[in-house]
């Protein structure tokens, strides 16, 4: 799934987006975002401060064995009907849960394929898998290594800290959570001290510049193209989440 970083590049960019106009969202959801920005972007990370993703995020029983679990957006949308209860962390799970599932649908699929040993596309973990990557198409790389710190989750130690460099995007470790502001109780910390344990690792004061060299040795996800979905995620939440 996407890291933080993205997660907050991308609130950001929706916020960025009302405070130009550049929406068509309707105005409570407006206001309620633009009323504390902070709050949006503390939930913006929240259904990932958990050891229960299964239940932050909403994955449906009939995923158990896939590789490919996300968010199911029709079942949240029909637990939370109520525009009018929703507050601005609300709206960044939201966001988050958006992000999460289009990643997996969208921009996976881009960028390599899952398959089995005869080679056709299975995302079903009770079978041998293996990953081909479509800027390395000679290899056939076995799927509990290319979702490793080789590839996959390497990749955002090599994307990071260009992310940081560009964006600068606001951590929001000082915000204070209160539960009683999250109405969708699944995303709830069952420890809400891991909120600023889990943003430790981006609180720097100043970055050092990422070497260009960083970004061109990405494995998987060409640098720009994941600003680019990030912009996508950011024009179609309102249009088309919620």
């Amino acid at each position: 799934m996407p890291g933080f970083l993205m997660h907050l590049i991308e609130g950001e960019m929706i916020i960025n987006k009302i405070n130009t106009g550049v929406t068509s969202a309707a105005d409570s959801h407006l206001s309620a975002i633009k009323s504390a920005p902070e709050q949006f972007l503390l939930g913006c990370i929240l259904p990932d401060i958990t050891d229960n993703k299964e239940k932050t995020h909403f994955r449906p029983a009939w995923q158990k064995n896939l590789i490919t679990k996300y968010p199911e957006l029709a079942h949240i949308r029909a637990l939370y009907p109520d525009d009018a209860i929703l507050s601005p962390a609300d709206y960044g799970i939201l966001a988050h849960l958006h992000l999460d599932t289009h990643y997996v649908t969208d921009f996976w699929p881009e960028y390599f394929t899952i398959e089995d040993t005869a080679g056709n596309t299975c995302f079903d973990t009770r079978h041998p898998l293996y990953v081909h990557i479509f800027s390395q198409p000679e290899k056939k790389i076995p799927l509990a290594e290319f979702f490793s710190d080789r590839y996959f989750y390497g990749e955002y130690d090599r994307i990071n800290p260009r992310l940081l460099k560009d964006f600068h995007p606001y951590i929001p470790e000082q915000i204070t959570y209160q539960p009683e502001l999250v109405h969708i109780t699944e995303c709830r910390p069952e420890d809400p001290s891991q909120i600023t344990k889990a943003l430790q690792t981006y609180i720097i004061q100043n970055p050092s510049p990422a070497p260009e060299a960083s970004v061109t040795r990405a494995e998987i996800f060409p640098y720009d193209a994941v600003i680019e979905f990030l912009e996508h995620m950011a024009d179609t939440f309102f249009t088309e989440f919620i």
